[in-house]
């Protein structure tokens, strides 16, 4: 939800308020897409090494911080800031994402692993979608609001969707903070699924 709304809202607000075309307003993202691919291969090794617990939590911890900047200061944003602000939430997205659905997938047995596969693909898509719905909804009601002043009012929509999505942020970086049996430690860095039983049916 956070990422599809955050990645809705950048383009418009470039085009409608700071008068980027479009062009430009999609290329605010690429500096961003291009740190998470470089960052996910190393949070993967951070997961083999620490666990699952210390990169979800720093990459969380770094989406909340580029969410709440998007919140606190949308109503003057620059087309600079959206690309440094994007960056942290690019690299808290690759060290999060990946790794909580490597966590997840590891705590179902090997039978169950393409079921997980499954309900995780489709929780992205039901969310991504709801989050696009929620932000453009939040938008179009805040330039609905002032149809003679489509800068303003979208400035003011972004910035209730951007606090919108920082909440949601919260709420994600309290349950990493709190689940930690999900994070339980194997051996060698692994995270040990609960339904395995350990040698002798203990």
């Amino acid at each position: 939800m956070i990422c599809l709304g955050i990645g809705f809202l950048i383009p418009n607000y470039a085009q409608l308020v700071l008068h980027q075309n479009a062009f430009a307003a999609g290329c605010l993202l690429l500096p961003g897409c291009v740190v998470g691919a470089v960052v996910s291969p190393f949070s993967g090794r951070l997961l083999h090494r620490f666990g699952a617990k210390r990169p979800i939590l720093e990459g969380n911890l770094a989406i909340l911080f580029a969410t709440a900047c998007f919140g606190v200061f949308a109503l003057r944003l620059s087309a600079a800031m959206f690309l440094v602000v994007y960056i942290f939430f690019a690299f808290g997205h690759s060290c999060s994402m990946g790794n909580s659905m490597t966590s997840g997938l590891r705590q179902l047995s090997v039978e169950l692993n393409a079921d997980g596969n499954a309900v995780i693909n489709t929780t992205q898509q039901l969310g991504g979608a709801v989050g696009t719905s929620v932000v453009s909804s939040i938008l179009a009601a805040a330039q609905a609001q002032l149809p003679g002043d489509m800068v303003t009012g979208t400035m003011l929509g972004s910035h209730t969707a951007f606090l919108i999505l920082a909440a949601l942020a919260v709420a994600m970086l309290c349950c990493t903070a709190c689940w930690g049996p999900f994070f339980h430690m194997g051996k060698r860095g692994t995270v040990r699924p609960f339904c395995v039983q350990e040698e002798g049916g203990r």
